[in-house]
């Protein structure tokens, strides 16, 4: 147990700032390297690759047995000069806060007190509002400052110079009384600040620093260092100047591809379980603990690109675990656009009908796949009046694929017209790929109208003429069968066959047949009894 310093007493303000000078001259060092050299901060990730390969996954790197190793395991893939820094920087957080802990009374409680919480709230205010946090107006400060960039012209007179104007406010009692938490929310934020450019890699170190003292006073500043290293955004909900006041070069983000490196090999979720991290819902104990986390990273930060690196099954996967996760319908509307963007991208670049048919079928299949995950989350939590969302994903739907129909029915007519001119086998059979493609997207198209008619319970939506029924309920058959519930395909099928149009038990006939294909016991009820059920017979 940590003892109880008398002779140290009150930590004035002058020994604050020499104790944090030195961290913030070694963080503008590596900012200023990063406005230099930007791609010098991005890890090996080739070598990480072919050490993966050649000696399985590194036990070691993922769950590392002390902070100091977290560190020694990272340093085959930085740049040297950066690994040194962060060694420093280590070292120098390390000194802060045993300074201050031999300052400051031990912790009493485990639980945070609400004013320990609040302090490093404020603690982060003083970061924002202090000069001397952010590198361009610290470096003009010291410099030339009649040489300040106009973008930050606005900041000159707002913000205060140094910690002092902070420290020394009214009522003094309180800021003396709360100058440790106040202190430790100034440092660490003045970390996560700089994480996204260049400290991504060592905040984990500190972290897991932080979990070995095993200090009751430290476990609020880990829990909090750590979440915001997960949810921090360039531009922060608190204040939308942190992107431009850290840095000027905001378009190369190395963070991203470790993030999603880090998570593939299980880095992340080691960490979370040593520091007891899972997420900040109350309610996180009904979801799998990192999935829960995962979920809170991708609704509400950037992480979510898809590119090669990022498996769009395993993050469906992953939704369908945790099927009434409160942040499900955000990251579902998102990863819904993401996919949009990244369809319509390639479509626009395809320079022929061969690659925009490619494009056009894994565009269909890619909307499938979002729209069977959407379908198998819960539906008391997606499809509720009180939920917002569920309209904008039909419309979104809804627009791409009468984009796409549009699309295929502009290559099918031109395709029509050169074969008019000259027949060319192998033009034809793409002509009949693009014609099959079309009669999907003409199903699916129909089969969304049905499911926006039914989940938002407007009848009217749903137009049953001119719809080929049996290759349309075969789709929404595949849509729904083996991600929802039992109830969920009954209650279906029976606001089919209710429907005024007579065509509707019909369909709703044929969706019982694709349903049900095989004679299997559904809960307590078999197929012959849910058929009698529902049509009498």
């Amino acid at each position: 147990m940590r003892k109880k310093n008398t002779h140290k007493g009150t930590l004035t303000i002058p020994r604050c700032k020499r104790i944090i000078r030195p961290l913030i001259s070694k963080i503008a060092s590596l900012t200023g390297l990063y406005i230099k050299h930007p791609f010098k901060f991005d890890l090996d990730i080739e070598s990480f690759d072919i050490v993966q390969e050649n000696h399985g996954q590194s036990v070691k790197f993922i769950n590392p047995s002390t902070s100091d190793d977290r560190l020694l395991y990272l340093k085959p893939y930085l740049n040297p000069e950066i690994y040194q820094t962060y060694v420093e920087i280590f070292t120098l957080f390390k000194s802060i806060v045993r300074a201050w802990l031999e300052t400051g009374p031990p912790a009493k409680t485990r639980v945070p007190k609400l004013s320990t919480i609040s302090s490093l709230k404020v603690g982060k205010m003083i970061t924002l509002g202090t000069k001397s946090t952010h590198y361009r107006l610290n470096q003009t400060a010291l410099f030339d400052a009649e040489s300040i960039p106009r973008y930050l012209q606005k900041y000159k007179d707002e913000l205060a110079d140094d910690i002092d104007d902070w420290l020394s406010m009214e009522p003094q009692y309180v800021m003396q009384t709360h100058m440790i938490d106040l202190l430790y929310g100034y440092v660490i934020h003045l970390l996560i600040f700089n994480l996204r450019t260049t400290l991504y890699c060592l905040i984990p170190v500190l972290v897991h620093w932080l979990q070995e003292q095993d200090d009751s006073h430290l476990k609020s500043l880990l829990r909090t260092l750590l979440y915001e290293f997960f949810i921090f955004l360039p531009i922060d909900a608190d204040q939308r100047a942190v992107k431009e006041l850290t840095s000027e070069v905001a378009q190369h983000d190395p963070s991203i591809p470790i993030f999603w490196l880090f998570h593939g090999i299980g880095y992340w979720k080691r960490l979370c379980f040593l520091c007891k991290l899972d997420s900040i819902n109350v309610s996180a104990k009904l979801y799998e603990p990192y999935d829960s986390l995962f979920i809170d990273v991708l609704a509400k930060t950037d992480r979510l690109f898809l590119t090669d690196v990022i498996d769009l099954p395993h993050i469906y996967s992953t939704l369908q675990r945790n099927p009434q996760h409160p942040h499900n319908t955000s990251l579902m509307m998102s990863i819904l656009a993401q996919i949009i963007s990244l369809f319509k991208k390639t479509l626009d670049s395809s320079r022929t009908s061969t690659t925009a048919l490619r494009t056009l079928q894994a565009g269909i299949n890619d909307f499938t796949e979002f729209v069977r995950t959407w379908l198998s989350l819960s539906s008391d939590c997606v499809f509720n009046s009180l939920d917002g969302g569920n309209e904008e994903t039909f419309e979104a739907l809804i627009n791409v694929l009468k984009f796409m129909r549009r699309h295929c029915d502009g290559a099918i007519s031109y395709i029509e017209d050169s074969l008019l001119r000259n027949r060319i086998i192998k033009l034809e059979d793409v002509l009949s790929k693009f014609k099959q493609a079309n009669s999907s997207i003409s199903d699916f198209f129909f089969n969304i109208r049905v499911l926006q008619a039914y989940y938002l319970d407007n009848p009217d939506l749903c137009d049953l003429e001119g719809v080929k029924l049996p290759s349309a309920s075969h789709s929404l058959a595949y849509l729904m069968a083996h991600n929802c519930e039992f109830d969920e395909v009954v209650n279906l099928l029976a606001w089919i066959r209710d429907l005024p149009n007579e065509k509707g038990l019909r369909m709703s006939k044929l969706l019982f047949r694709e349903f049900f294909k095989e004679n299997l016991v559904l809960g307590e009820m078999d197929v012959e009894h849910v058929a009698w059920e529902l049509y009498d017979l």
